[in-house]
C-alpha cells in the first residue's frame, strides 16, 4: 500500500483536530445497496461509514491504533452506538480489521480540502508496490498536497529478507531475530521462495539502523518496503 499518500506515511491529520477513541466495526453485506441517511446507496466499495452524532457528509481519518494504519471516510449513515464507528467493508480491509471484525480506532474530523484524498484514495492503495516511490506513486504525490499527504496516511517501513531456502530454516532466522531485535517477524512464501518479513519501524531511520545490526549476522539480501 503506499509510500506517502499514496505511499506515505499516514501520521496524524491536523493538530488541531480532536481525536476521538472508538470502536470500529464494518457493515455486513446485507445492507448494500440500501438507501444511507443521506440519501446515497451504500456500497462495500465506497470509502463510508455511520457514526450516532459526527454531522453527515463530515470527512473523517481512522486509525487502527493496532497498526496505525489510516483511512479517510465520509460520514453518510447513522448507528446507534456513540462509541462505535461503522465502516464500508473496502475501509475496514485498508487499516486490516476485516478479519478480526472489530479494532480500537482514532478518529480524527477532517475539513472538505481532504475531498480529493478521499477520492482517490484507491489509486493511491494501487500506486503502493510494498517497495519505495514509483514514478506513479511520485506523479500522484506531486498532484496534490504534500503536507496533506504526510499528515493523512501512515504505512510502516518492514525489513524483508530474500534468499531463503526452506522454511525450516526461515523459522530458525526468527527464533534467532527474537533474541536479538525486538521487533516482530514473519514468514511469507512467494513464488516457491520463503521471505521474511521484520518490524513495523515507525521512521525509515530506526530501519536502517536495524539493517546495519542485521547485516553483522546474516548475508542474505535485505529490502526495505512499506506496508
Amino acid at each position: 500500500m503506499i509510500l506517502a499518500l499514496a505511499c506515505a506515511l499516514p501520521v496524524f491529520a491536523p493538530e488541531n483536530k480532536a481525536k476521538m477513541q472508538m470502536y470500529a466495526t464494518y457493515y455486513h453485506n446485507r445492507f448494500s445497496n440500501r438507501q444511507t441517511s443521506t440519501g446515497e446507496i451504500f456500497s462495500q466499495r465506497k470509502y463510508t461509514a455511520a457514526h450516532k452524532t459526527l454531522p453527515l457528509n463530515t470527512l473523517v481519518k481512522v486509525t487502527n491504533k493496532a497498526n496505525l494504519r489510516s483511512v479517510i471516510v465520509k460520514i453518510n449513515d447513522r448507528c446507534p452506538n456513540p462509541y462505535v464507528i461503522d465502516l464500508s467493508l473496502i475501509a475496514a480491509k485498508r487499516i486490516l480489521m476485516h478479519n478480526i471484525g472489530t479494532a480500537v480506532v482514532n478518529v480524527e474530523r477532517l475539513d472538505s480540502t481532504y475531498t480529493t484524498i478521499w477520492e482517490r484514495q484507491d489509486e493511491m492503495y494501487r500506486c503502493f508496490d510494498r517497495a519505495e516511490f514509483n514514478s506513479k506513486l511520485a506523479t500522484l504525490q506531486e498532484n496534490m498536497a504534500s503536507q496533506k499527504f504526510n499528515d493523512t496516511f501512515l504505512f510502516l517501513y518492514y525489513i524483508k529478507m530474500s534468499n531463503i531456502g526452506d522454511e525450516q530454516r526461515a523459522k530458525e532466522i526468527i527464533r534467532q531475530l527474537s533474541e536479538t531485535l525486538q521487533q516482530k517477524s514473519s514468514i511469507r512464501k512467494e513464488n516457491n521462495q520463503y521471505y521474511i518479513y521484520i518490524g513495523g519501524f515507525l521512521t525509515r531511520e530506526k530501519v536502517v539502523s536495524a539493517i546495519i545490526d542485521l547485516h553483522s549476522s546474516y548475508y542474505l539480501p535485505l529490502e526495505v518496503v512499506k506496508m
